[in-house]
């Protein structure tokens, strides 16, 4: 038995343009909708995030950092004066929440946020000395985490598979994120 599926996209890259279009209305058999979610590249990035994640979290939690607050105080330790945009992007944080949890930061007396001095109408954000050094403490973590999580990758593995990451990521970037596909 065969199911039509019906896939709307209001906004897509032309390369997901095309793909939509070929699958607009299309005969799907009932192997297609069958799914293996312990198989499906969603779940198992998701699964290895948050095992990530969970983790680390407990080994950042003597420091008092949330897992947010550490990737603002990581993104800012490799590039410093970034705007609160600019932090978003790296952090792939919404600004709105990363806006609260940045004043929170400056608060605690982690991060400053100061005048441009490229252009006075912008605010830039570094970490302060204090921040710095908290970071610091940090980052070694950071790499063992790394490192465990890389367990048996060659160099070139690890390579290929930060670039396949990047590359998922930047494909689903281009779906629109409001909308669901049904």
């Amino acid at each position: 038995m065969k199911k039509e599926v019906k896939l709307i996209s209001k906004k897509s890259t032309d390369t997901n343009k095309n793909m939509v279009s070929r699958a607009k209305t299309k005969q799907i058999t009932p192997e297609y909708l069958d799914l293996n979610l312990e198989n499906a590249l969603p779940f198992l990035l998701a699964r290895a995030g948050m095992k990530m994640g969970l983790s680390f979290v407990k080994e950042i939690k003597p420091f008092n950092l949330s897992l947010i607050e550490w990737r603002v105080c990581a993104a800012l330790h490799h590039e410093q004066q970034q705007r609160l945009s600019d932090v978003a992007y790296h952090t792939s944080s919404d600004p709105s929440t990363l806006s609260r949890t940045v004043d929170g930061l400056i608060k605690r007396g982690l991060v400053k946020r100061e005048r441009s001095e490229i252009d006075a109408r912008a605010l830039e954000l570094s970490l302060t000395p204090v921040g710095l050094d908290l970071t610091e403490k940090i980052i070694p973590f950071a790499h063992l985490y790394e490192k465990v999580a890389l367990a048996g990758f060659s160099e070139s593995e690890a390579k290929l598979l930060r670039e396949m990451l990047n590359k998922i990521y930047k494909n689903m970037s281009s779906l629109d994120h409001g909308k669901s596909v049904s």
